[in-house]
């Protein structure tokens, strides 16, 4: 029969249809994938803009807990920072109390049974790299102990408190060692004194030999007792 033969009217066109629609579908497709990497993408620079804040916060919470450190002391309490007290030798108890080996009390503050006022003085050389050393020996004593206490009598800062005299010292006995101590803290690190030794003695030596006992010896203190017993004197950053 011809009718087999005779082609459906409108055949093409729906072959043509079905193309584009498949070809609709593919774009919707690729759009829909596109859409969905772009949102995992956003998804994910929120996630790390949100652990970015949550490691700031817990940064700065931490400096905030961390850092402050609170001492009571013999009723008194002192608030300082943790690398104030890191400064102090490793044997120190305060060094010890800032790296975090002893835990706080229920109040957040560690209690020192100590004296308030010599580690006041102590805590606020560390604080400032000055130490005022009292000038009533008993009070300085007091205060002495306490630097030996805290182990930080090897500490520069804290020189000024040795008892060690000069040895065969006729002028500074042991006990009036403190003031060249306190004198050689307040120089420049590249001028202090890191060892003591008595280099000359008029008495001892001779009036003509200063140069050849002190000649490139480094910094030196001149000490000199006046006739009246004043005693008086100077630095030199080489004789």
């Amino acid at each position: 029969m011809e009718k087999a033969a005779v082609e459906t009217p409108g055949a093409g066109v729906g072959n043509t249809d079905t193309d584009q629609l498949l070809r609709m579908q593919l774009l919707y497709t690729e759009a829909e994938e596109k859409c969905e990497a772009a949102l995992r993408a956003m998804r994910a620079v929120l996630d790390e803009r949100q652990e970015v804040e949550r490691r700031i916060d817990a940064a700065t919470r931490f400096a905030t807990d961390c850092e402050l450190v609170r001492l009571r002391v013999s009723g008194t309490v002192f608030e300082t920072t943790k690398s104030t007290l890191m400064q102090t030798p490793t044997d120190c108890p305060l060094h010890v109390l800032a790296v975090g080996m002893v835990e706080p009390d229920a109040r957040g503050e560690f209690f020192l049974n100590r004296p308030a006022k010599p580690f006041g003085t102590i805590l606020q050389a560390l604080q400032t790299g000055k130490l005022h050393v009292p000038e009533k020996k008993s009070t300085r004593a007091l205060l002495a102990d306490e630097v030996h206490f805290f182990c930080l009598e090897e500490m520069p800062l804290f020189a000024a408190l040795s008892s060690r005299g000069l040895q065969d010292s006729q002028i500074v006995p042991e006990d009036r060692m403190w003031p060249l101590r306190e004198w050689n803290a307040s120089l420049p690190p590249t001028l202090q004194c890191s060892s003591w030794r008595l280099l000359y003695r008029a008495s001892r030596d001779g009036w003509k030999k200063s140069h050849q006992k002190c000649d490139g010896k480094g910094p030196v203190f001149i000490v000199a007792k006046c006739a009246d017993g004043t005693i008086c004197g100077g630095f030199m950053s080489t004789y």
